[in-house]
């Protein structure tokens, strides 16, 4: 994909290489959530979204609506498992999430990193 100019909220489809251990891989959504001022990078900083509803609980994780950021099932954003990206492993924008989701992501990475976030 050339000139891919992704934005924080962005969700992207992917093809991430085979996971090794407990790594999120294989075709997935993603949510771009990187400062502007880096988009003109090779690489893009994701969170990896997964279809297990089941990981909603885990400290840091997100429930996302189906039809939020073009998304065609409720998803978790994952993000204890954010990584950097090359650019070329991003395949089709499917959207852009909500503002209020986009919020609730930042606070949601806060908290992954141990991060108190005021209510």
């Amino acid at each position: 994909m050339s000139k891919v100019h992704p934005r924080t909220g962005d969700v992207f489809e992917t093809d991430l290489p085979p996971p090794r251990g407990s790594e999120a891989g294989f075709p997935r959504p993603v949510v771009i959530f990187q400062a502007p001022e880096l988009g003109g990078l090779a690489t893009v900083l994701v969170i990896p979204l997964t279809a297990n509803l089941r990981r909603t609980g885990v400290v840091g994780s997100l429930f996302i609506a189906s039809g939020d950021g073009g998304l065609t099932r409720d998803s978790v954003a994952q993000c204890h498992l954010t990584r950097a990206l090359d650019k070329k492993h991003l395949r089709k924008r499917l959207g852009t999430l909500k503002p209020e989701t986009v919020q609730s992501l930042a606070d949601a990475i806060l908290s992954t990193f141990g991060i108190a976030v005021e209510p």
